[in-house]
């Protein structure tokens, strides 16, 4: 049976895989874009003059979100960890966390209806922040 700081290094580790694929996806996007002439190569050198087609812009932005919130998710993850106060209820708030955000990557890079990802980016911060909040309570 996995114990409390593998399910939590665990959920740790499905973003930064999904956070790895997107870049595969986002470099395979570019790359195709550029060779069917939908985008010129050069607007990468400083990102100005033009604009990346929708379908490739989606996947950019969808990569720099995962560079936004999850980095201080992995932090919280570790200092828990290194604390040792992991226990089942931050595993399962870690697990609750990575599966909203895999949800909100879903809603993101395919129908990308605004008021579920929204809300689901909404449900993410709030996991992050009970886990903040309960660390911070425990070492008071």
């Amino acid at each position: 049976m996995l114990r409390a700081n593998q399910i939590m290094i665990l959920s740790m580790l499905s973003l930064m895989l999904w956070t790895a694929a997107v870049l595969i996806l986002l470099a395979v996007k570019r790359i195709s874009g550029t060779r069917q002439h939908r985008v010129d190569p050069r607007f990468y050198e400083l990102f100005r003059g033009g604009q990346e087609p929708d379908d490739i812009a989606v996947v950019s932005r969808h990569f720099h979100n995962l560079l936004e919130m999850p980095p201080l998710f992995y932090a919280l993850v570790l200092a828990i960890i290194a604390l040792g106060m992991a226990d089942m209820t931050y595993a399962y708030l870690a697990v609750a966390y990575a599966a909203v955000r895999l949800l909100h990557a879903a809603v993101h890079l395919t129908t990308n209806v605004v008021v579920i990802r929204f809300s689901l980016y909404v449900l993410s911060v709030g996991l992050q922040t009970v886990m903040a909040v309960r660390l911070a309570l425990q070492l008071l």
